[in-house]
C-alpha cells in the first residue's frame, strides 16, 4: 500500500514492524531521498551542480515552492509510520541544516550559492511547526514563510541585475556587489534594505517572527531548542552584514557594469519595502488574526 494512513493503522501498536529489518531500512531510505530532494543537512551537495547552470528563474522556483511541499510530506510520512528512532533521525537532520546553511553562507563568495546556503540555513525555522502543532507554531510559521519567500523572490531579483550591461551576462560572484555603490547607487540601496530586513536584526520583520517562535519554546520549555535556535539565528545575521560592509564600502571597477532599475521592478521593491515596514508595526493585530482564521475557519 502507498496509503498513507493504511499504513498508520496496519503498524500502529505493532511491534512485529518495529523490528524487521526490510521495513526499518525501506522507511530510512524514502525518507533520506526527501531529505535529498530538500537539500538538508549533509544532503545539500548535488544543488551546485544544479543551481550553477540554471537562470536566476528557475533558481527561484526550485528553491521555493518545492521545498515547502516535500517537507510536508516527510513529517505525514514520518508520523504515519510511527517509528520514533526515524522520526529523531529526520529531524537531526533538519535542524543541523541550519549549521550547515550557517557556516556556507559566512564564507560563499558565489552568488548562487550563498543564496543555496541561505535555503538550507531557513529549512530548519520551516520545520519548527512540525515538533509541536499547536495553532500559535502554525500561525507563525505561516507568516514566517510568506515574509521570508516574499524577501527572497526580491533577493532573487536584485541578484539577477549584477549583470554586465554590455555582454548582458549575470554576475556569479557577491564580490562583484563592491562596485554597487559607484556604478547604481539606486541598486546599492536596495540590497541594504533587503539585507537589513532579511538579516534578522532587532526591530526587522524577520526578528519579530523569529522571536515568536522563540517565545513558544521558551512558553512549552523546550530549552534546548531556544537555545541552539537563538545561537545560530544571531551568527547568522553577519552574513548580510557582510553584503551591507561591501556595499557601503565599495570601490569602482570600470571592466564591470550594473544594469539600471526598470520602472516595473522599482515599483515592486518598494511595494515589498513598505510591507515589511508595515508588518513590524502591525505584527501582533495579523497574528492575532491568523490564528482567529485557523480557529474558526479552518
Amino acid at each position: 500500500s502507498i496509503n498513507l494512513i493504511d499504513i498508520f493503522h496496519l503498524t500502529f501498536q505493532n511491534s512485529y514492524y518495529n523490528k524487521n529489518i526490510i521495513y526499518i531500512l525501506g522507511t530510512c531510505f524514502i525518507s533520506f531521498s526527501l531529505l535529498i530532494k530538500m537539500g538538508a543537512s549533509l544532503f545539500f551537495f548535488f544543488f551546485f551542480l544544479i543551481y550553477d547552470g540554471i537562470s536566476f528563474s528557475v533558481l527561484i522556483f526550485l528553491n521555493i515552492f518545492p521545498k515547502i511541499i516535500y517537507l510536508l510530506i516527510l513529517f505525514n510520512f514520518v508520523n504515519s509510520f510511527n517509528l520514533f528512532y526515524l522520526s529523531l533521525i529526520v529531524k537531526t537532520f533538519i535542524i543541523s541544516s541550519l549549521l550547515i546553511g550557517l557556516l556556507g553562507a559566512l564564507s560563499e563568495v558565489r552568488t548562487k550559492r550563498f543564496l543555496v546556503f541561505t535555503s538550507i540555513y531557513n529549512l530548519s525555522f520551516f520545520s519548527i511547526p512540525f515538533w509541536n502543532l499547536n495553532i500559535s507554531f502554525i500561525g507563525i510559521f505561516i507568516f514566517f514563510s510568506s515574509v521570508y519567500l516574499l524577501n527572497f523572490f526580491i533577493f532573487m531579483i536584485l541578484f539577477s541585475n549584477l549583470r554586465d550591461m554590455r555582454t548582458n551576462i549575470i554576475s556569479k560572484n557577491l564580490i562583484d556587489l563592491y562596485e554597487i555603490k559607484a556604478q547604481n547607487p539606486k541598486l546599492g540601496w536596495l540590497f541594504i534594505f533587503f539585507s537589513f530586513f532579511s538579516s534578522g536584526l532587532p526591530l526587522t520583520i524577520i526578528f519579530m517572527t523569529k522571536f515568536s517562535f522563540f517565545f513558544e519554546f521558551s512558553r512549552l520549555t523546550y530549552i534546548i531548542a531556544l537555545i541552539y535556535f537563538l545561537f545560530l539565528s544571531s551568527l547568522s545575521l553577519f552574513y548580510y552584514l557582510r553584503i551591507i560592509k561591501m556595499i557601503t564600502q565599495g570601490t569602482l571597477y570600470p571592466n564591470i557594469l550594473i544594469q539600471p532599475i526598470c520602472l516595473v521592478s522599482s515599483l515592486l521593491y518598494s511595494s515589498v519595502i513598505w510591507f515589511n515596514l508595515y508588518t513590524i508595526i502591525f505584527l501582533d493585530k495579523i497574528l492575532l488574526l491568523l490564528n482567529y482564521f485557523l480557529i474558526n475557519v479552518i
